[in-house]
């Protein structure tokens, strides 16, 4: 059993976060949010004042927990913690951009040239079960065949990373 775990560790060792970092400002910044103990606090007022209108014991049994994982016992503070994560992506690739979004076609794709999925996930709130995540797919791309006098050029895939929010938002910025 033992060597199952160490190779299930090894096979998803880059799923695990490669740094993690106090950033209460960009946390707010996403969020709106700079002390969740303050959203807490508020919170927790509410939900006292329901606890007095029940007689419902799931519904006493649910906000005496959620009162409970609300405490101040250090919890909220990993609320500011931005965990970042990068990690390669593989495999077999069905290419489809009938609008042209993307500025060329994407090269290298399987185990060879990995398109490389960097993110982080932050503003983790234990009550509500909800967070916050923002990252950037990038696919290393070759001149489309209109830039290449009809050549199929392929390039340094390092330099062709793309910001995909830039594509979706933006697609004719990249063609200029």
């Amino acid at each position: 059993m033992l060597v199952t775990i160490h190779q299930d560790l090894k096979t998803f060792k880059q799923l695990q976060a490669i740094m993690q970092t106090v950033s209460p400002g960009e946390i707010e910044d996403a969020t709106g949010i700079f002390d969740l103990s303050a959203v807490w606090g508020e919170r927790t007022k509410k939900l006292k004042n329901d606890l007095k209108n029940t007689t419902n014991e799931i519904e006493i049994s649910a906000i005496k927990s959620r009162i409970e994982t609300m405490l101040p016992n250090g919890i909220a503070g990993m609320f500011s913690v931005r965990m970042l994560y990068s990690m390669e992506l593989n495999g077999s690739v069905l290419f489809d951009d009938p609008n042209g979004y993307l500025p060329g076609k994407p090269v290298g794709v399987g185990t060879k040239d990995a398109w490389t999925l960097e993110l982080w996930c932050g503003a983790w709130d234990a009550d509500a079960q909800s967070g916050y995540m923002v990252g950037y797919l990038g696919i290393p791309l070759s001149l489309s065949d209109e830039k290449n006098d009809g050549r199929v050029k392929t390039n340094n895939t390092g330099s062709h990373f793309k910001y995909l929010s830039d594509m979706i938002n933006n697609p004719l910025k990249l063609r200029q």
